[in-house]
């Protein structure tokens, strides 16, 4: 795809997906072979392009973020690349139906630290910052649990992770969504559940960087997603674990665990990190099954060295758990868990 370019990608009928009664589509998009640095948005067809980023990217990359895209005009969505030339994949993780309790919107900023927008930056290390989110971007004054929203970090100062989690939260959760290096910009997207007053809070951990985030949708309460407090379920750098090595295949269990449910849930929402790889590679997450194989398809990209996150909206599979295969070389894997779907609002 050239400087400018879009594509209308249709995802109604395709791939599991009903042709029709479908608000929004969960996708995991992919860059590869870019030419120049740039972004990519991710909209509904026949949208105006929002002022909104899903990837961002330098020359040569390949970088992974999980997209709730809502579906637009002919039952498509539209990736439109910004600069340069790049290849995209997209891999169908599942999507919600018309009358869930979540509703999608074309990206709306609600915050720039750069700007001013929503709070002033730069965000030092060690410091958090409260964004109001019900109100704003198109999400309901009231009658909001969750939303997703796009966090993308930039101008980072120091190699470090930022931690989104509910405002007034007893104590800022053992858990990251974003792990960006010196001087990168990194996007990842969240499902952050709202605390006091409709507010959400952002953690830096070292140096200092501005952070953007773009609303995709939102979650009303009592609804069948059940945001949660961020809690770690996995960390293969622990006494007794290792790294997942090449071409090997790690099964856990999530239900029961978190605050996930033993029984009732569809799919959990998950941040995957990759820490230290040894070499390039990808994880693919996907339903647990006895002596299944791994989907064409990839969760988390990344080059030997990086701390990569991605979020994953988790199907489910037997026993209540889920399979995390490794491609190439070796990695440590962290797995925080966000929250979960019952069985009736959405399918993976």
């Amino acid at each position: 795809m050239g400087a400018g370019a879009f594509v209308d990608v249709v995802v109604t009928g395709k791939g599991g997906v009903p042709a029709s009664g479908v608000d929004a589509v969960v996708l995991n998009v992919t860059v590869t072979q870019p030419s120049a640095a740039g972004w990519v948005a991710v909209y509904p067809a026949g949208a105006v392009l929002p002022l909104a980023s899903n990837l961002n990217f330098t020359p040569g990359m390949t970088v992974a973020n999980q997209v709730i895209a809502k579906v637009g005009a002919g039952g498509a969505v539209r990736l439109y690349n910004v600069a340069g030339s790049t290849h995209l994949i997209a891999d169908l993780q599942g999507f919600m139906a018309a009358g869930s309790s979540f509703t999608g919107q074309s990206p709306a900023r609600i915050l720039d630290t750069r700007s001013g927008l929503g709070a002033s930056g730069p965000v030092g290390a060690g410091a958090t910052i409260e964004v109001q989110v019900s109100g704003t971007g198109g999400v309901p004054a009231s009658g909001v649990s969750a939303v997703a929203m796009n966090v993308t970090a930039t101008d980072v100062g120091a190699d470090t992770y930022v931690t989104v989690f509910p405002t007034g939260a007893p104590a800022r959760p053992l858990a990251s969504n974003l792990n960006p290096g010196r001087g990168s910009t990194v996007p990842v997207l969240v499902l952050a559940t709202l605390g006091t007053a409709g507010k959400v809070s952002l953690f830096n951990a070292q140096g200092g960087m501005n952070l953007i985030a773009d609303v995709a949708g939102w979650f009303s309460t009592g609804g069948e997603y059940h945001a949660l407090t961020p809690a770690r379920l996995l960390d293969t750098r622990d006494p007794g674990m290792g790294a997942l090595g090449q071409d090997q295949t790690l099964d856990m269990q999530v239900s029961g665990y978190g605050g996930v449910p033993i029984a009732g849930d569809a799919a959990v929402v998950l941040s995957l990190t990759a820490v230290t790889p040894s070499s390039y590679g990808y994880l693919t997450e996907y339903p647990y099954a006895p002596n299944s194989t791994p989907p064409l398809a990839s969760n988390l990209n990344f080059n030997a060295g990086q701390t990569v996150p991605n979020l994953v909206i988790a199907k489910v599979g037997a026993g209540g758990w889920i399979s995390i295969y490794n491609r190439l070389g070796n990695t440590h894997v962290i797995v925080d868990v966000m929250g979960w779907f019952a069985t009736t609002d959405t399918q993976g």
